[in-house]
């Protein structure tokens, strides 16, 4: 076989170039819904070209469109190429399930559509994991109740993540989950490391998630190792009114107040816990549950006084931390949660600082500015003040989460790795942790290998 001629190879060279062009257009008109857009591009070989035309992951045009809550323009690519609603991405992911996982805003208009031409409901990517799951993840909704109108699975168990309701509680999606609960899903449900719904809703710090699955029959005896009750967990929430909310709904029943008087391993009291954070509304209403000989006030004046707890720690007194100035950062708190959940992000961070003036050794303070920093895209910062809430609390999951986030947002991907894995030797439930630390590593190499390549092609 004879060697390409330069002028061959300048022509291979021009036609990979403008057919990368042509991918690139037909990609991006599908993905913003310019059906004009996209069938002028397919005047010649239309379905071939729908096939054939991918990304690098595997993904093609109504994957594209699927993806963004494209509804019209999956009914015109299906209209020239039916087969492509059962086409399959790199990792597994149908266009329903790219649908039903995203936050678009016609992506459940677009389940519907997909669903309507025959795309299979019960379809799992590599990880096993279905469309139902992922619109669970996604709070969505209407897209739940598609799915189970077609025949989904509603307690299929993905590889390791659970089921749809392991995911729902997970995000601390109450919507979701109750639209499950709805359609039949077993409130006691394990994963495959044997934890049920309402451990991860705990977990989540959704209180509204947690009394949901109380009210369906959630077992509330389920615990952590380490002899943490959902009670303890729940008394430890960040946000008071949910943790107040989520352990109202425990001592409901008799085996939450059962809990009451629960110690984990290491001594705790799920009232104790609620005092460590400075849940004060939840202390109060945990100590009126409590039984008569229980002397409240003692156990939580002790617990502030142990030296190695959080809010109101012998070090904070030490340091001049006075009962006004613990208030004082309560209250900065309780505001910046309230700014955070109307993604007044600035706000909050501010709200955070004004707590941290008044008690600088309150790591959720650290942790909780660090979030809206992360949502502010000013990740320095946000590494700084993990850093700050960790020299507090070492074995804060959240801080070495929040940490592995900013660092991977910066490109320090080894970092980032080592953060995550932090997180992760502190427990992975749902396994996300697992891939997020993968992710970082694989980032990492990709980055190696760029800036060795660059190197390279720099050299004489």
């Amino acid at each position: 076989m004879k060697p390409e001629t330069k002028q061959q190879q300048q022509a291979n060279a021009e036609l990979v170039k403008t057919t990368k062009a042509a991918v690139e257009a037909l990609l991006k008109a599908a993905q913003e819904g310019d059906v004009e857009g996209l069938r002028e591009k397919l005047k010649e070989n239309g379905p071939k070209k729908l096939a054939r035309y991918k990304d690098a992951h595997g993904r093609n045009a109504l994957h594209f469109a699927a993806h963004r809550g494209q509804a019209k323009m999956c009914s015109a690519i299906l209209d020239l190429n039916h087969a492509l609603v059962h086409a399959m991405d790199s990792e597994g992911s149908t266009p329903l399930i790219l649908a039903a996982g995203s936050n678009a805003d016609g992506a459940a208009e677009t389940v519907d559509v997909l669903l309507q031409r025959k795309s299979e409901a019960n379809a799992c990517d590599n990880n096993g994991v279905s469309a139902l799951q992922r619109a669970a993840g996604a709070n969505n909704c209407k897209a739940i109740d598609s799915l189970c109108a077609k025949g989904a699975v509603v307690d299929f168990q993905a590889k390791s993540t659970g089921t749809a309701l392991h995911w729902a509680a997970g995000e601390g999606h109450t919507e979701a989950l109750e639209v499950l609960l709805k359609h039949g899903a077993n409130p006691n449900a394990e994963n495959e490391m044997g934890l049920a719904p309402i451990i991860l809703a705990a977990a989540s710090g959704s209180g509204t998630s947690v009394a949901a699955l109380a009210t369906a029959g959630a077992n509330v005896l389920s615990s952590l190792p380490g002899g943490l009750t959902v009670l303890h967990m729940c008394a430890e929430m960040p946000d008071d009114t949910q943790a107040r909310l989520a352990a109202s709904a425990l001592l409901s029943t008799a085996d939450g107040k059962s809990c009451l008087t629960k110690e984990s391993d290491d001594g705790a009291l799920p009232i104790k816990l609620a005092a460590d954070v400075g849940n004060a509304t939840t202390v109060e209403l945990l100590s009126q549950h409590m039984p008569d000989d229980f002397d409240a006030p003692a156990v939580v004046a002790t617990k502030k006084a142990s030296p190695e707890q959080g809010a109101a720690s012998t070090s904070q007194r030490s340091a001049g931390t006075s009962a006004e100035a613990l208030q004082r950062a309560e209250i900065a708190r309780s505001k910046g949660n309230a700014f955070f959940r109307e993604q007044k992000y600035l706000e909050a961070a501010e709200a955070y600082g004004e707590g941290i003036t008044a008690n600088s050794e309150n790591y959720l303070l650290w942790g909780n500015r660090a979030a809206c920093y992360l949502k502010l895209k000013k990740y320095e910062l946000a590494l700084s003040d993990c850093n700050e809430a960790l020299r507090i609390k070492p074995d804060w999951k959240k801080g070495h989460y929040r940490a592995g986030k900013a660092l991977s947002a910066m490109e320090s991907y080894e970092d980032a790795a080592c953060a995550y894995y932090e997180a992760l030797k502190l427990g992975d439930p749902d396994g996300r942790l697992a891939e997020l630390f993968k992710d970082a590593v694989r980032r990492g190499k990709k980055k190696h290998q760029r800036e060795n390549e660059n190197n390279g092609s720099t050299t004489l």
